[in-house]
């Protein structure tokens, strides 16, 4: 069974941004990487994917690479694609979920000033596969020469386990530590509250340290906003990692998004 990692392509810095970062991802999970572009019905065929793909096989020409083109809402396309329901896929040898969907945060489309894109919001808060959602410049290279490149954003009280389990494994595959960060607030100084909030943490984590006995794991607990705090750990990470419950992106989740200076990876339970 073919394993595959996806991205969306619509010509952008972006979505480029994010082939980048795909390319690198489908290297360490031993995945073919498949370059789609969705063409809407008042959108001619301006965008070559094809183009795009000759370029990162020159990069790795080791690496499995297709170009597919699809037809339809980007949306609906994007998550049928990834999960393996299109009709579309009849010519494809894809018969299994993506293990990995990629976006640029902000397409082509959009206007000056939005953060994320309709596209990408809809399909991270949507979607049945991890989505990681790329804001551009250096991605999949923020976190080079540090000892924690994977980072994980988990709630210790409501962990989504699915986020752990491929924020564990994507440091396993990539033989580095995970630095893992719970954020919560409190009104006053209180130490006993802090020690329970710590075991807590330790707790959460203590069965996935068991499952991945290589992954060396930083426990982090602040006393901070969680959209800020996790914000400013995406500025020096390859991945940062978070979960999502249900079909909509959490307040907490929707801000990270769009304050993010790198790659967010939003996995549902």
């Amino acid at each position: 069974m073919e394993k595959a990692v996806v991205v969306g392509y619509d010509g952008s810095a972006r979505s480029e941004a994010a082939a980048r970062l795909a390319v690198h991802q489908s290297a360490w999970r031993g995945c073919a990487l498949y370059v789609v572009h969705v063409i809407s019905t008042h959108e001619s065929p301006a965008v070559d994917a094809a183009a795009l793909v000759a370029q990162l096989h020159v990069v790795r020409p080791d690496l499995p690479m297709k170009a597919i083109e699809l037809t339809g809402p980007p949306v609906h396309a994007l998550l049928g694609f990834a999960a393996a329901a299109s009709p579309a896929l009849s010519s494809v040898s894809f018969p299994s979920p993506a293990e990995l969907l990629v976006l640029g945060v902000r397409g082509a489309g959009g206007f000056a000033g939005q953060r994320i894109g309709s596209v990408a919001e809809a399909v991270a808060a949507r979607a049945t596969v991890p989505v990681a959602l790329v804001p551009g410049g250096t991605a999949g290279r923020r976190g080079r020469g540090t000892l924690y490149p994977v980072a994980l954003g988990v709630d210790a009280h409501r962990p989504v386990d699915a986020a752990l389990g491929f924020a564990f494994d994507t440091a396993r595959r990539h033989h580095c530590g995970l630095r893992t960060i719970y954020a919560c607030r409190r009104a006053e100084p209180a130490t006993a509250w802090e020690y329970e909030e710590v075991q807590a943490l330790a707790r959460t984590l203590e069965p996935w340290r068991h499952k991945y006995p290589t992954v060396k794991v930083l426990e982090d607990m602040v006393t901070a906003p969680a959209d800020e705090a996790l914000s400013r750990l995406s500025g020096c990470s390859d991945l940062l990692v978070v979960g999502r419950r249900g079909v909509r992106l959490g307040a907490v989740a929707r801000a990270l998004i769009e304050q993010a200076e790198g790659p967010v990876v939003v996995v549902p339970e």
